[in-house]
């Protein structure tokens, strides 16, 4: 099994933070991190946060990560002696999520422009998923979305269209 590290922090700061002061270890991100780390120093319990923007600084260079991290109290006799802190970077992640939306908002803008009718359908029932807007002004008022083809244009048992469908 292959390993591969992830140049998470700068080598000057880890693996010197272990046991060090959050405030120091996290000074450039300390307004974003820091009520987190109290609220759990204060024993209020753990924190949790999905694909959240936090700059990192690598190799002297400023620049966007996501992160999924949570803290969590270390207890100790007394109360909390300090903070265990897991994360993982997600910008790969993130990125490609968005990249995705933004694919498929294009996707959607270019669907529902289409001159022609069009529409989606899904499974043996051809149920519809989609249509444009050609197509809902050719039906009319009816709803189609979520309906079987059938329900929603019986006509088309008769018409040819069904038969063009199923052999589709």
């Amino acid at each position: 099994m292959l390993f591969r590290s992830i140049p998470m922090v700068a080598s000057d700061r880890h693996p010197g933070a272990l046991g060090g002061r959050g405030r120091d270890f996290c000074a450039d991100i300390w307004d974003l991190v820091g009520p987190q780390i109290e609220h759990v120093m204060a024993g209020k319990g753990s924190t949790w946060e999905e694909d959240r923007l936090l700059p990192v600084t690598r190799g002297g260079r400023r620049e966007n990560a996501w992160w999924t991290y949570g803290y969590a109290p270390i207890d100790v006799e007394d109360g909390v002696g300090g903070v265990l802190v897991t994360c993982y970077e997600m910008t790969a992640q993130y990125l490609a999520r968005e990249a995705l939306k933004d694919q498929t908002q294009h996707f959607m803008q270019l669907f529902e422009q289409a001159p022609g009718f069009m529409a989606v359908l899904r499974g043996p029932d051809h149920v519809f998923e989609l249509t444009n807007a050609a197509f809902a002004k050719h039906l009319g008022d009816r709803v189609l979305i979520g309906k079987p083809m059938l329900e929603v244009i019986p006509e088309s048992m008769t018409q040819g269209s069904w038969e063009l469908l199923e052999e589709a």
